[in-house]
């Protein structure tokens, strides 16, 4: 056989093989398109609201019945797989002198304590609302005229909750910033602080600002000062409104880049509870609290919707809640005897 007649048999075969590895490539890609789906690709299925789940969990925190509350949550979220939280959530962590592993723990007490404060938050911002145009302006008169300003004592953990800074009476202005706060979101509101820096960056003065379907209100704790329909930066447009005991220096701090705090309580950073939250949201009952989806996700969204500038303000969540932590009351041995350790 001659060079020429190889070269065209050898030709021939690359023909027959690329036709070949077409032809298997089609019925392979036909093939796959059949039966893949049921054979290389995953299963997954919508979840669909559990509302008898819900209603067992509402009922329970009701009846302060934890190990009830903890099992329907669950049965709420029955697909939670355990992940990497974000990077800021564990640093949060990391500045206050924590493990980021209470991230990804299981449902347990802490989970707990937060839904019992939440409704208990939920059930008394109702009983302060005099109308849905005066939310905001009604809970800041109802904070300052229960909550008596008090410095913290030295050496002293932020109190555990929010609704105890009720219970007990008195705080400091960060106390009353966070009971604030926690009301706001249970009526439907939404809140940051924003904290006023010293040409140093050192804090001077923290602000609250929220937002009640649309009209935003600034509020100076520290000052009893209530700036209706104001955000914090058209108040600095305006020194004329600004309160006569207000020092030089943080004057000019309203004037210069500001800190936006995102208010969180430490469970909201918990994937978990971000899940719960959004199943609880969407099967929309009445009488349920309202949790937290997603801190990292309202902040984003906040500084979009907002318009705020990046490059001369800073970003950033709220430690008070996450050092709280630190002040949750030990377990009576009643309580002990009754629940698992890893419940708690």
């Amino acid at each position: 056989m001659d060079k020429e007649q190889k070269r065209s048999n050898i030709l021939a075969q690359i023909g027959i093989a690329i036709f070949a590895a077409l032809l298997l490539g089609a019925a392979g890609a036909s093939l796959f398109r059949e039966y893949g789906k049921d054979y290389f690709i995953s299963k997954t299925t919508a979840h669909v609201p559990d509302k008898k789940a819900a209603a067992d969990w509402l009922a329970a925190i009701e009846a302060n019945d934890m190990k009830r509350a903890l099992l329907a949550a669950k049965r709420i979220v029955p697909d939670y797989q355990i992940s990497l939280p974000r990077r800021e959530y564990m640093l949060l962590l990391r500045v206050n002198d924590m493990n980021s592993t209470i991230l990804t723990d299981d449902f347990n007490r802490l989970d707990y304590d937060r839904w019992k404060d939440a409704l208990a938050l939920k059930k008394l911002s109702k009983s302060l609302i005099k109308s849905k145009d005066t939310t905001l302006h009604d809970l800041y008169q109802a904070v300052i005229g229960k909550v008596k300003y008090s410095p913290a004592a030295p050496k002293t953990y932020p109190p555990y909750s929010a609704m105890e800074i009720w219970e007990r009476g008195y705080g400091t202005n960060e106390d009353r910033i966070r009971l604030f706060c926690n009301l706001a979101q249970q009526a439907g509101c939404e809140t940051k602080i924003i904290s006023l820096l010293k040409k140093t960056g050192r804090p001077i003065l923290a602000l609250c600002e929220a937002d009640n379907n649309g009209r935003i209100d600034a509020i100076d704790f520290s000052h009893n000062k209530f700036f209706k329909g104001l955000s914090v930066e058209e108040l600095s447009q305006k020194p004329e409104l600004i309160p006569q005991d207000w020092t030089p220096l943080q004057r000019k701090a309203l004037k210069r880049g500001k800190v936006y705090i995102y208010p969180a309580e430490f469970q909201d950073y918990r994937a978990q509870n971000q899940k719960l939250a959004s199943r609880l949201e969407k099967i929309n009952m009445p009488g349920i609290p309202t949790l937290d989806s997603g801190p990292s996700e309202n902040l984003a969204r906040y500084i979009k919707n907002r318009g705020i500038n990046k490059s001369s303000n800073h970003f950033g969540y709220w430690h008070i809640p996450i050092a709280a932590v630190r002040s949750m009351p030990k377990p009576s041995e009643k309580w002990l005897k009754k629940h698992k350790p890893a419940e708690y």
